[in-house]
């Protein structure tokens, strides 16, 4: 398969997973992990329009799941992104992959606040990312202005509807 197919094919998924049951089925599933070891092992040699349609995919993935697994806090999706934040330089790329992970800590933030659910206890918000946004705020690379944009939007929206790792974004940044 050439670059142009596999670029329309990753245009294609993300035209699918608009769907919530498809995107909860894909999200829980060997294609999450696909996805991910496609960024983490060729990502160098990636063209920059390939990594912006995986990182986007991630995201919508998550943004259209009504259900994810416990399970995928283990698949290291969160590390994934923050890998791709602390390694890219391509604005582009950091600004679809904040939005992503944006999306994913959101969903953990408001799984650990349901402590009614004995499964919320299976969520775990990862540290990493307290010294990740404070290496983004600090930037003073202006490509990141977006970024910086893209992290206090994450950062708002999960203090917001949580309130433990709200408080934990209010002592720790």
């Amino acid at each position: 398969m050439g670059l142009n197919e596999k670029l329309q094919l990753f245009n294609y998924f993300e035209t699918l997973i608009v769907d919530s049951s498809l995107a909860n089925r894909l999200v829980n599933s060997e294609f999450l992990n696909t996805i991910m070891q496609m960024l983490n092992e060729q990502r160098n040699s990636m063209p920059v329009n390939y990594k912006i349609r995986l990182c986007s995919i991630l995201g919508q993935l998550v943004r259209h799941s009504t259900q994810i697994d416990a399970e995928v806090v283990n698949k290291g999706l969160s590390s994934c992104l923050i890998d791709i934040l602390k390694k890219e330089t391509t604005a582009k790329v950091r600004k679809v992959a904040i939005s992503a992970l944006g999306e994913y800590l959101f969903y953990i933030a408001t799984q650990i606040d349901d402590t009614d659910d004995e499964s919320s206890k299976e969520w775990v918000f990862p540290d990493q990312v307290y010294d990740l946004f404070q290496k983004i705020y600090k930037s003073t690379n202006d490509e990141d202005e977006l970024v910086k944009f893209y992290m206090v939007k994450t950062i708002e929206n999960i203090t917001a509807h949580s309130i433990k790792i709200g408080y934990t974004f209010a002592t720790e940044i």
